[in-house]
């Protein structure tokens, strides 16, 4: 066995001379497995021995000896029971005996050529590690000292530490930390209380995902040690990006598994990387499909590539032109993760292992050496199929001419017919259009206006600059949005749309109704996935801008903080309410054809307003 540790040790010596390895921790590493392997074969020596209790421990030598350091503690004799039938085994514990004596006879990896032995070291790198945790367990069950206990199976771990300590002694300076001076049984005591440590007191993903997220949205940023809660922040966070990040949790756990956030390293994260933009679009919509994310991506993968194959067949058989089978090929291919999404799955991981060296778990957040860097990004997106949302323009009359705009109404307050019109008039975010309540229309100098606004606890707004007074457009006056806010206050309902229903998740209305909005265009044949709903803001703004709307002006009707000095500090007083709705007006787009929800148009709902309230 020394022999072996010998020869090992020259071709270790000989190739780092050389110089000719990738780089020395690689290196390194492999010529540690090497030494695993053959220390390995010391320990089914062992199994053998103690597998026959009469018999003296004994080292094998080799054929031809050399000198040799004394690399191995050569096993102290236990001693032999001295009642009982049946002379017991040195070790005195069944469970660790059977342990080590099933592995060594399961495994039949003994070979007395040393390069068998080398080829096969994966398995028994595993081998020793199972072992050295059975001994650990035996200490335990025991009561003993790890170090004393058993000192063939320490002199193991010794040997091991000082051959980590000879090789790190070849490779160059630089590339070893400094540490402090420690004995080889402390190393091994360290080494064994990291083990214990990960494997039994370490923090599981799942829980160390939920505490970070239960503190964030306590409202803690958790950049600083002592920090006071935002009960709004968190909120916001709770509303807006919690299920973002619990989306990306889930995806983990699917790939990964719960192990603890100790072992998550670089090459994990890698991997899992790796998967994210080949991952469905579509995945996690249906939650009937409950097959892990792997699964999903090989049975997408393999059903692409037969479906192209097989009407690329087709059509060559059909004799179609090379650009008709390429353009049809190309609508075969299914959408995966967008660039964005990656990323976004990347940045929460990110912050999630940020949060364990926070509280203390690691020193180092794996994720930053391997997450995309913003050139590889930006070379994706460049490849990517254009997908940036677009002002609905000329194909604004096909909304207008759908059929919620032709037809009577069941209910004359149907979302669907309004949301979008206060979207192209108002400039409103879907979710400002959804919650407002008879309370936010109000006449400031005899204008009608609709006020985006906190009222309690149920409403909210996406940034402080979002507050505003927006003047009622005269096609929403026409169509009658006053009549409904009247209906509304008849009947005492506070919200204009009281039937909509906040989603489970989000919690808001948004999340509900946009599915509401897209399936309603996909039945209209309207639907395109770069024109929805927030395109209607872009179509406001779009045409205050080519109607002559000064910038600042536009950007306090559309919610927007001012970025000029002069206008934010200077003109405080802003535009007059006459100014703002000149500006408003100027909007022209054509609802001619759009059936009015209360017949005609009423011209005294403006003073019916101001009087009820």
């Amino acid at each position: 066995m020394n022999l072996l540790f010998e020869e090992k040790r020259r071709s270790i010596e000989a190739v780092m001379s050389r110089g000719d390895r990738m780089s020395d921790q690689s290196y390194i590493d492999r010529a540690m497995a090497d030494m695993a392997a053959t220390l390995r074969a010391q320990a089914e020596m062992m199994a053998r021995q103690m597998a026959s209790p009469t018999s003296a421990p004994t080292v094998a030598q080799p054929q031809n000896p050399v000198a040799a350091p004394d690399m191995v503690a050569t096993p102290a004799p236990a001693p032999v029971a001295k009642t009982g039938i049946r002379a017991k085994s040195r070790i005195d514990d069944p469970e660790f005996e059977n342990a080590l004596l099933e592995m060594a006879d399961r495994e039949g990896w003994w070979h007395e050529d040393p390069d068998e032995i080398v080829a096969q070291f994966d398995m028994m790198l595993v081998g020793l590690f199972a072992l050295q945790e059975e001994y650990l367990r035996y200490c335990v069950r025991k009561n003993l000292d790890p170090a004393a206990a058993l000192p063939s199976l320490a002199g193991l771990g010794k040997t091991l530490s000082s051959v980590t300590t000879d090789i790190q002694a070849s490779a160059p300076i630089e590339a070893r930390p400094e540490e402090p001076e420690r004995s080889r049984g402390d190393i091994v005591d360290a080494n064994n209380a990291s083990r214990r440590r990960k494997s039994k007191d370490g923090r599981r993903f799942s829980e160390h995902a939920r505490r970070f997220l239960d503190l964030r949205s306590e409202g803690y940023d958790l950049k600083r040690r002592h920090e006071t809660p935002d009960a709004g922040s968190g909120g916001r966070f709770t509303k807006t990006s919690r299920g973002n990040f619990e989306g990306t949790v889930r995806l983990f756990l699917e790939a990964h598994g719960d192990i603890f956030v100790e072992n998550i390293d670089e090459d994990l994260l890698v991997d899992f990387f790796s998967l994210l933009d080949r991952i469905p679009a579509n995945h996690g919509k249906s939650s009937k499909d409950r097959r892990p994310i792997r699964q999903v991506i090989e049975e997408t993968d393999r059903e692409e590539r037969n479906t192209i194959a097989r009407r690329k067949a087709e059509m060559e058989r059909d004799r179609l032109s090379a650009a008709e089978i390429e353009e049809i090929l190309d609508t075969l291919h299914v959408d995966r993760l967008r660039t964005n999404t990656c990323k976004r799955h990347m940045d929460a991981m990110d912050q999630i292992m940020a949060f364990a060296q926070f509280e203390g778990l690691r020193t180092d957040n794996p994720v930053k050496p391997v997450k995309w860097t913003s050139k590889e990004i930006k070379r994706r997106l460049a490849h990517e199929e254009d997908r940036d949302r677009l002002p609905w323009g000329d194909r604004l009359p096909g909304l207008l001419s759908s059929p919620i705009y032709r037809a009577p109404l069941e209910e004359p307050g149907d979302p669907v017919f309004w949301a979008p019109l206060l979207g192209l008039f108002a400039g409103f975010r879907m979710e400002e259009a959804l919650q407002l309540r008879t309370d936010d229309f109000d006449t400031i100098e005899g204008v009608p206006v609709v006020k985006v606004q906190i009222v309690g606890r149920i409403q909210g707004r996406k940034s402080k600059a979002a507050k505003r007074d927006v003047p009622i457009h005269r096609t929403l006056l026409d169509l009658g949005i006053l009549q409904l806010v009247e209906l509304r206050q008849a009947s005492n309902q506070t919200r204009l749309f009281p039937h909509l229903e906040r989603g489970q998740t989000k919690k808001n209305f948004t999340e509900v109704f946009s599915k509401r909005f897209t399936n309603y265009r996909k039945r209209c044949g309207i639907y395109d996935p770069v024109r929805d709903f927030h395109s209607l803001r872009k179509d406001f703004q779009t045409k205050l801008t080519r109607a002559g709307v000064p910038y600042h002006s536009r950007k306090l009707l559309i919610g927007h903080e001012l970025s000029d000095v002069t206008h934010k500090h200077y003109y405080p007083e802003g535009d007059t309410i006459e100014m703002m709705l000149d500006f408003v007006n100027r909007i022209d787009v054509d609802c001619s054809r759009i059936l009015r929800p209360f017949g005609s148009p009423d011209e005294a709902n403006v003073h019916r307003l101001s009087a009820i309230r």
